[in-house]
């Protein structure tokens, strides 16, 4: 039986168009046939039509907490998993069948989305319920990032899925659904006002609950930022409650002041044996998590599709903070040298916080066949770090002046107990942190038609995405009162502020699709010298300097792999001019001079 089969034993209901599609895959009203314990839901909740039936509570004890004991599945990200990849998710659908729970529900990311094609919407929707819909239980459906990933992805849920948060209560319990993408605001999402006055109120009214499950998809308690997360974790106190979401797409345990917090992990997959490589203890294995209720206790299993079950503390915090907390990698100030050259290198910190000992390797690779020297110590070496113990290993390199950019690029691996812990990949960082200076402010003008964008780098960037390189007269840098037209629309230069080191475009428009935009700053120098600058762009960046493209009209493709790029400043005030190309998505750039002696001053545009 699949997503659009009736699940009365009417017969089959055949293929539809979306809107018809959702009516029927979806409850989207508080009538729900009952006929075993079925919850009192509210009005368009999003929960699959599967019967709510007597036949798992039939086998369990009639007596004492029996008839208050029940069980229900909580189903992982589905999201990046290819075509290839249902097989493990078909998979967990039939064991989850096979544990006959209560009820089902996910923690968000159904469908891969970031399209604005109402069609490939429903296409992959249509897709998740086909592979879903085998599902015997109800299963309830709370938004994650993919699934709305803009507003008009938002409108399309709330038209054809049904609410974004919702709360319902099961037996003495009471279960409260959130949407972390619900605000919206210049392409920014978050809970929202709305939604956390909803939540407060309902807290508020269901103080007696024997427990409370929190279901959400970004685990925002680990942004000590977030207000509205402090809002209603200081609302839930201290009555017994469990936190689960999804997101990171690896399971993580944890303890916050008593109570448990779980972010579970994909749910999808190639069905292929376990490496025995593993360690268990990242989290990085496809599950789906049990959780039985029994009086007043609450007991959660972690389960491998066709494979063993696991405690619910065998991927804990502490053991992956460890991990992520093993390397600190930071380059050394860069010297001049006497004979035309430069010295520059790192400094790689290690320290050890896992229960048992772990092996480091460290290898830096020239990515030319000249210029980058090592001028002392070694460029591959392995250390071998005790629990408890720490290191630091610097390496240095002479480079002629000319040929400093690009860096090498930086190796790293680990093995904890014998297996393969992390593998880190980056270009070498250039200066140390504390000389990158961020520059205020930017004057920007967009969104401008950028064609159709490829996810990979052509090797002919300008045949490929000719739109990227048209002259819009913007290369030069901002200009005041200076006006561009883009189909019919009139775009003109407006100041962006510095978002922690980024530059946000999205706050030109409300989806940035295949767009580009210019972002114009001036940099004072007082004297002519290269300044070299840490750069990173999403999707794709260009940079221009005085209105002349560097490195031959480059165009960036760094993501998260910053690199370093050299800017030949004058003496006086100089333009750099970042275009930035966006594919979809977050639309950011981030260019950190470097700076150590506090020489240079920014401004939008020339003082």
């Amino acid at each position: 039986m699949n997503a659009f089969e009736n699940r009365s034993g009417c017969g089959r209901i055949p293929y539809l168009r979306a809107a018809s599609v959702f009516a029927i895959t979806f409850v989207l009203a508080g009538a729900v046939a009952a006929l075993g314990e079925a919850p009192d839901l509210v009005e368009r909740t999003p929960v699959s039509k599967a019967q709510w039936t007597a036949e798992a509570a039939s086998c369990r004890p009639a007596a004492g907490n029996g008839a208050q004991k029940f069980r229900f599945i909580i189903v992982g990200d589905r999201t990046g998993g290819g075509e290839n990849e249902w097989p493990l998710f078909d998979r967990a659908m039939d064991e989850i069948d096979l544990l006959r729970p209560d009820f089902a529900i996910t923690v968000g990311d159904a469908i891969q989305g970031y399209t604005q094609d109402p069609d490939e919407i429903a296409s992959e929707w249509q897709d998740f319920h086909k592979h879903a819909g085998k599902l015997q239980a109800p299963l309830f459906l709370l938004p994650g990032n993919h699934d709305i990933s803009s507003p008009d992805m938002l409108r399309w849920w709330q038209e054809h899925i049904g609410r974004t948060y919702y709360s319902f209560e099961y037996k003495a319990c009471h279960f409260l659904v959130l949407n972390t993408e619900e605000y919206w605001f210049e392409n920014d999402s978050s809970i929202g006002p709305d939604q956390v006055r909803f939540v407060l109120d309902d807290l508020d009214r269901n103080k007696t609950a024997r427990h409370t499950f929190v279901f959400m998809h970004k685990p925002v308690w680990h942004d000590p930022n977030n207000a509205e997360w402090r809002q209603i974790e200081a609302a839930l106190g201290d009555r017994p409650h469990t936190v689960f979401a999804g997101h990171t797409h690896r399971l993580t345990f944890e303890r916050r002041q008593g109570s448990r917090f779980f972010i579970v992990g994909t749910t999808r997959g190639i069905e292929l044996p376990r490496s025995e490589d593993m360690i268990l203890q990242l989290g990085s294995f496809p599950h789906f998590t049990e959780v039985t209720v029994d009086g007043s206790a609450v007991h959660v299993a972690i389960i491998e599709p066709g494979g063993p079950v696991w405690p619910e503390d065998i991927a804990p915090r502490e053991f992956q903070e460890g991990a992520r907390k093993l390397v600190k990698v930071d380059a050394l100030l860069p010297k001049e040298l006497d004979n035309g050259e430069v010295r520059a290198g790192i400094s790689v910190s290690l320290g050890n916080a896992l229960p048992g000992p772990v092996e480091v390797t460290i290898q830096l690779s020239p990515t030319g066949p000249d210029g980058w020297r090592p001028a002392s110590g070694n460029a591959s070496q392995t250390l071998s770090l005790p629990p408890g113990t720490a290191k630091t290993v610097d390496a240095l390199f002479n480079v002629p002046a000319a040929k400093v950019v690009p860096v090498p690029r930086l190796q790293l691996s680990a093995r904890y107990d014998g297996k393969p812990l992390q593998r880190l990949e980056r270009n070498m960082p250039l200066f140390p942190e504390s000389a990158l200076r961020q520059i205020p402010e930017w004057e920007v003008v967009g969104p401008f038609e950028a064609g159709v964008v490829p996810n990979a780098l052509p090797d002919n960037p300008r045949e490929a995405m000719p739109q990227v390189f048209l002259q819009r007269g913007a290369e030069k840098g901002y200009a005041e009162g200076a006006m561009f037209q883009e189909k019919g629309k009139p775009l003109s230069w407006q100041v962006l502020k510095n978002e922690a080191g980024f530059v946000n475009l999205a706050r030109l428009c409300e989806t940035p699709t295949h767009v580009l935009a210019y972002a114009s700053c001036a940099v004072h120098s007082p004297a002519a010298k290269t300044v070299y600058a840490e750069f990173r762009t999403d999707d794709y960046g260009q940079v221009l300097v005085n209105g002349a493209e560097i490195e031959e009209g480059r165009l960036f493709r760094t993501r998260s792999d910053a690199t370093y790029i050299a800017l030949p400043l004058k003496a006086g005030w100089n333009t750099v001019v970042v275009k930035c190309v966006n594919i979809t998505g977050g639309w950011t750039f981030r260019l950190l001079p470097a700076d150590p002696a506090s020489e240079l001053r920014f401004a939008p545009s020339p003082e």
